[in-house]
């Protein structure tokens, strides 16, 4: 039966804890968390079977398109459709189709965006394939085809949010990764949602090279970045409590000691621009503000009473930031079946 499938899934902002979702790093500080919450700026995913035999590739907002007569092992694994025909390579749907992707996310945003992206793809290519697997697994397959696809490590963290959404606490040890929900009423993502501010910095970011400085720092011993690792454990485990007791007051206190930590990791996760955009936003009333992702650019994740929000935006736009509309939302992935 012919169908067509289309899905949605939310992207993140992170807390605390990132770099050590990185494999093998974790390993060395007697396991790590992360702490993310998902958001509704996603990615989009349609995919159609046509009549013919051509797969056909179109990404809305890169512009980048493909059309192949060869089959999914004649499609080209670089340029601007390379995520796409990787995944499809991997999960092999049979004949012809079109598979129009969207990112909502701006470019180099520090979102997870391309994580997103191939959660909604996967989840849409098994629905189009009509077969299932183990969320996790799904996981897994799309951390080692983004690191395939950067040709750099890639860490775990983003792929639970467009996963699962909600708000989450993904924990790394010996035996396992695995998800906690810390909110499953959705009450306190309600709370949380009116002291959230997400603006664009309009500085890109690539979370790859980022995130192999940090890792190359700490294999050769750097100190600074060993002790900001150790840090960044133990900042975790206190957002875990703090999340746990639905503290906001803590929870800001701790994005900010977050992003110094962050900071000590390597040169490059700030830049004298972003500093004044988030030395804007304190005067303002900010109670913290926090890159999300690796850092370098991206998005800013900013904590403010709801008194003093339009004033904080008001900051950051004049200092070169962008407002984003979004929200924190608790469902993830969504799949849509329509048969013909």
């Amino acid at each position: 039966m012919r169908r067509t499938v289309s899905v949605t899934a939310p992207s993140r902002i992170d807390f605390g804890g990132g770099t050590l979702d990185i494999y093998p790093l974790y390993l060395y500080f007697d396991g790590g968390m992360t702490i993310n919450a998902a958001i509704d700026l996603g990615a989009e995913v349609r995919i159609k079977a046509r009549d013919d035999e051509r797969i056909v590739i179109k990404s809305i907002d890169t512009g980048a398109a493909l059309e192949c007569e060869c089959g999914l092992d004649g499609m080209p694994l670089e340029g601007g459709c390379a995520l796409i025909a990787r995944t499809l390579r991997f999960f092999r749907p049979q004949g012809g189709l079109e598979v129009t992707t969207k990112l909502l996310p701006p470019l180099g945003s520090g979102l997870g965006a391309s994580s997103t992206l191939f959660i909604a793809l996967a989840h849409g290519l098994m629905a189009y394939n009509n077969v299932s697997l183990d969320p996790m697994r799904i996981i897994r397959i799309c951390n080692n085809l983004e690191a395939q696809l950067m040709g750099l490590p890639a860490g775990m963290q983003d792929y639970f949010p467009p996963t699962f959404g909600g708000i989450n606490t993904v924990h790394y040890d010996l035996e396992d990764t695995w998800v906690e929900n810390m909110d499953p009423d959705g009450h306190f993502l309600d709370e949380l949602q009116q002291y959230v501010l997400v603006t664009y910095t309009n500085i890109t970011h690539h979370s790859g090279t980022t995130n192999w400085g940090k890792m190359r720092n700490y294999f050769d011993g750097i100190p600074q970045t060993v002790e900001s690792l150790r840090r960044i454990k133990h900042t975790a485990v206190e957002f875990y409590s703090a999340f746990q007791a639905r503290d906001i007051h803590r929870i800001a206190d701790l994005l900010n000691e977050e992003w110094e930590n962050r900071k000590g990791l390597s040169d490059g996760v700030t830049t004298p621009e972003i500093d004044r955009m988030l030395e804007a936003a304190r005067k303002a009333g900010a109670w913290a503000n926090k890159l999300c992702g690796a850092g370098g650019g991206g998005c800013l994740l900013t904590i403010v009473p709801p008194e003093a929000r339009e004033a904080v935006l008001h900051a950051l736009e004049t200092s070169g930031a962008s407002a984003l509309d979004t929200r924190l939302v608790q469902q993830g992935v969504q799949v849509k079946v329509e048969a013909e």
